[in-house]
């Protein structure tokens, strides 16, 4: 019963692994860093995380970075990955940046989970 068990478990976290990695593709192109740095420099995001919570970031030409909650800190593309790094809590992570072919843009985080990017405005629209 035990090995049974632990065979299941096994063939469970093989599928869902699968699983994510097909999710994080969600038949998306991976944008390059020209198009994501076009997409958010000098730019204020309006997106969802991956939890389902809309935000809104903005993202100055100079690499300056402030968020919708006051924090501040800078950003840089790196491999078609949004990469930021806050002054109060260090380096958050960095997020690739993917076009579906439905011309949706979502990002994708280290673990596999997907935010949506709805639009990006002009300027600072905090």
């Amino acid at each position: 019963m035990k090995i049974y068990s632990l065979i299941n478990i096994v063939m469970f976290m093989a599928i869902a692994s699968i699983q994510t990695v097909a999710l994080a593709k969600d038949n998306g192109t991976a944008l390059t860093d020209a198009q994501v740095t076009q997409l958010i420099s000098g730019n204020t995001m309006y997106a969802t995380n991956t939890r389902g919570n809309s935000y809104k970031m903005y993202f100055g030409a100079n690499g300056y970075l402030k968020n919708g909650g006051g924090e501040v800190g800078t950003w840089k593309v790196k491999n078609g990955s949004i990469c930021n790094t806050y002054k109060n809590r260090g380096f958050a992570g960095c997020d690739k940046v993917y076009r579906n072919a439905k011309n949706k843009i979502y990002y994708v985080v280290s673990s596999g989970k997907q935010g949506q990017i709805h639009k990006t405005k002009p300027g600072n629209n905090l």
